[in-house]
């Protein structure tokens, strides 16, 4: 059982790259669930913990809250002894506190098979108030930050492990390949080599005076 949850939320490759997080996102940033709705994002459910709370353009990817993790009896035997595990779990757990606010945001995911459908308000408040007195170092690091840019993250692990690696790719027009792969470096390299003629054009200037 360990295992499979290890499998299941483990954010390694996030981890890796935690001190590059900046560059995607903020401390702390989640939005509350009807938020994103409102803000013209598509919620999209996905069973991949690396890609929770990563939003690329009009998506956010959400992976769904297990109804064995409300279960104090199950958490107790499977997940507390586990240090790894437990801060993996928490985190998650923190994540979906700031996810599901307002009994509107507990509705909304029902409706979008993100938690169980017998959840009620009553029950979901008091653990997301238990959860939210967790202390940070109790917490896996991913968790220090919330809503990732899911481009920028890639921008971040080719930088780390190597052009033209990224974190998470789908199917993207050429456009959008070359904005996630490329083009940040075409821009770089072009501003240096405007730079050099410019400097060049300087020196024959200063040297014909």
């Amino acid at each position: 059982v360990q295992s499979y949850l290890l499998k299941s939320f483990s954010v390694q490759v996030l981890n890796k790259l935690h001190r590059h997080l900046w560059w995607a996102g903020r401390p702390n940033n989640i939005h509350a669930l009807h938020f994103h709705p409102f803000n013209g994002r598509n919620i999209i459910v996905i069973e991949l913990s690396k890609l929770h709370l990563l939003w690329y353009e009009d998506k956010i990817f959400l992976k769904p809250l297990p109804e064995y993790l409300l279960s104090t009896e199950f958490f107790n035997t499977y997940i507390a002894n586990d240090k790894n595990l437990r801060g993996l779990v928490l985190g998650f757990l923190k994540s979906y506190a700031r996810l599901i606010r307002y009994p509107v945001d507990l509705q909304l995911a029902k409706d979008k098979f993100l938690v169980p459908k017998d959840l009620e308000w009553n029950t979901w408040s008091g653990i997301a108030a238990h959860i939210l007195q967790v202390p940070r170092e109790d917490i896996n690091m991913r968790y220090d930050y919330g809503e990732l840019r899911l481009s920028r993250v890639n921008q971040a692990h080719r930088y780390c492990y190597c052009f033209p690696r990224l974190y998470f790719t789908q199917k993207h027009s050429f456009k959008q390949f070359f904005a996630q792969s490329i083009g940040w470096q075409v821009i770089f390299y072009g501003s240096v080599f405007v730079m050099a003629i410019f400097a060049a054009q300087q020196v024959l200037l200063t040297t014909d005076q």
